[in-house]
């Protein structure tokens, strides 16, 4: 994926230069790029008269079903080069997010693991070291089993739909759920911008963008949601209907029905998701420092009496006799 965003703009702008993409990826394998299988296989399926999002697709590159939607939209709409820079775009401001979702929700637990593990040193001078190595295996499986299981939860739910909304249906607390909701919310709107621009039909337009948002739940209510879209429900109520979206976002979307800039909307309320998400994970990440300072002082107070009691309880018993 980290080359994904470079490779996309490169082909903007040649697309913007008007460079014939043969020559332009036959350029880029002379001058010994980085990834130039990428590029003789991109050169292969252009020399076949092959789309841009065809050629993307069968490269070697990652590329995911939402992201085919994007070229395919560019590509119908004539837009392709402003799509190929917003996907790059796209794809590292998700990255970039997932980034920060792991450094800020695993930094509490090393502030426990660390305190934590403190004790091993009083415990294995006074008990030996296979007491010490008991402790600390109890710690990292107290820590660390109960995000191991959740990763693997993750895993099955890909696979499995009904869990997958299982999943996201427990991780609903206030604090949780906008960290979990709005990023994909906000992938929602901005594949859905893209898609009606191009005049793609609405009943698409909504199943590609709830699939494009990776929320199983999503695409299950907006499935559900497309038969009001047919009773002729206006967007914004369909999407409230949803209960899956925040309020704010949606009125920019009404305003956007009323005012005729529907797809400005859209990209408005991604960039509204963007924006709250960062400070629902900020929130959330403050949350979890304090419970594991809280946590990490419970420790030390315990480690502390596990080792000082018997040495207080000695001196007691002297100055009793």
């Amino acid at each position: 994926m980290f080359w994904l965003p470079i490779i996309l703009r490169d082909l903007a702008s040649f697309i913007d230069a008007a460079v014939p993409l043969t020559k332009a990826c036959q350029s880029k394998i002379d001058s010994k790029s980085s990834q130039p299988h990428v590029w003789i296989s991109l050169s292969h399926s252009f020399e076949a008269n092959k789309p841009v999002s065809a050629a993307i697709e069968q490269s070697p590159l990652k590329i995911e079903p939402w992201m085919i939607h994007w070229l395919q939209a560019g590509e119908q709409s004539g837009t392709l080069s402003v799509v190929l820079n917003q996907l790059a775009d796209e794809i590292e401001t998700w990255h970039q997010w997932r980034r920060s979702l792991a450094v800020k929700l695993v930094y509490p637990a090393m502030i426990i693991h660390a305190v934590a593990v403190l004790p091993m040193f009083p415990i294995a001078v006074n008990q030996g070291l296979p007491a010490a190595a008991i402790w600390f295996f109890s710690v990292l499986s107290l820590i660390y089993l109960p995000l191991l299981g959740f990763l693997m939860l993750r895993m099955l739910s890909r696979r499995n739909t009904q869990l997958a909304i299982k999943l996201e249906e427990l991780l609903r607390f206030p604090i949780i759920r906008p960290v979990i909701r709005l990023p994909k919310s906000a992938r929602f709107y901005s594949t859905l911008s893209i898609l009606i621009k191009s005049s793609i039909r609405w009943e698409i337009a909504l199943q590609q963008a709830a699939h494009a948002s990776g929320s199983s739940m999503l695409e299950d209510r907006i499935q559900a949601g497309l038969i009001s879209l047919n009773e002729g429900k206006e967007v914004h109520q369909i999407l409230s209907d949803t209960t899956y979206f925040a309020n704010e976002p949606l009125m920019f979307i009404h305003t956007g029905e009323l005012s005729g800039t529907l797809h400005q909307s859209f990209e408005q309320a991604a960039k509204w998701c963007i924006e709250q998400a960062s400070k629902a994970l900020n929130r959330l990440s403050l949350l979890g420092t304090i419970m594991a300072y809280a946590v990490a002082i419970v420790l030390i107070l315990a480690s502390a009496l596990v080792v000082l009691g018997p040495i207080y309880l000695e001196v007691y018993r002297l100055l009793d006799y």
